[in-house]
């Protein structure tokens, strides 16, 4: 399986460069009001690419996959919702440039997070390139921040960083710990994701100051244009953005299971300069 890390790397850097695109202008086009409703579908939508790829490999899944404990995806679906609901409801008011750049800090966040949790050692090569990235991020960050009128929106991004980065680790201690189907894993955590994504529902409104009911009354909106056919232009954009990041997601939990979480964010780092 080694064999696969190279093109599961190349397709990586295929797919990835138009999904931090298509992410911005279907997040964009609903708004921060709607963007729970995005991301729920979203989280449907990999759903359901997820059962079409999973019944193609049926035939890998073996028993002790199916008998396994499902908490572990539960707790990956859980970080990977509280990363994807910040970058959510951050990404509709934060300059695309600064989402470049404020990503950039996945690749030290994930190398702390693996240093404590997973003791991973790091060369100074390693140390100082993270080093530069944090910087130099922060450098060309720091004027436009100041100047932001969404500085809250802006953090709100940044901390995505963080659950995504103890997410990868997790998700690399776990495939140390076990041997599980890529699409196997991807699909339960994308059903788990689901899930969490109602139950953080009033997160939303604390952060964007949206009552309640405001924000409930917007979600049964989007949802009846979306079950009526009249959103046709939104509902692709998301479809196509999904489509791309589920590509793009299952290729990267096989370059993290193939070549750990460090690498895996270093891709997703490399993938950003080249989609602006």
């Amino acid at each position: 399986m080694a064999n696969m890390l190279v093109p599961t790397m190349a397709l990586m850097l295929a797919v990835g460069p138009s999904n931090y695109i298509l992410y911005k202008i279907a997040f964009t086009s609903y708004g921060a009001s709607s963007a729970l409703f995005a991301m729920q579908m979203v989280n449907l939508l990999f759903v359901v690419y997820g059962a079409v790829a999973l019944y193609a490999v049926r035939g890998a899944i073996t028993d002790e996959m199916r008998a396994s404990s499902k908490v572990p995806y539960a707790l990956m679906a859980l970080l990977d919702c509280l990363g994807g609901l910040c970058a959510a409801l951050g990404a509709a008011r934060t300059p695309g440039q600064l989402q470049t750049l404020l990503s950039q800090s996945l690749v030290p966040c994930t190398m702390v997070a693996s240093a404590v949790f997973l003791k991973t050692r790091y060369g100074a090569k390693k140390k100082l390139g993270a080093a530069i990235i944090l910087i130099g991020g922060a450098i060309v960050v720091a004027p436009a921040f100041r100047e932001s009128a969404e500085t809250s929106a802006v953090l709100i991004y940044w901390a995505s960083n963080i659950p995504m980065a103890l997410s990868a680790v997790y998700k690399e201690w776990r495939f140390a710990d076990s041997e599980v189907h890529v699409l196997y894993l991807t699909q339960y955590v994308s059903c788990f994701q689901l899930l969490f994504g109602f139950v953080l529902f009033p997160a939303q409104c604390l952060t964007d100051g949206v009552p309640l009911g405001t924000a409930v009354s917007a979600f049964v909106s989007n949802a009846v244009l979306v079950a009526t056919g009249r959103d046709a232009y939104r509902t692709s954009l998301l479809a196509l953005y999904v489509l791309n990041n589920f590509i793009l997601n299952t290729s990267g939990i096989v370059v993290l299971k193939l070549g750990g979480a460090s690498l895996t964010a270093i891709l997703y780092a490399v993938l950003l300069p080249l989609s602006t």
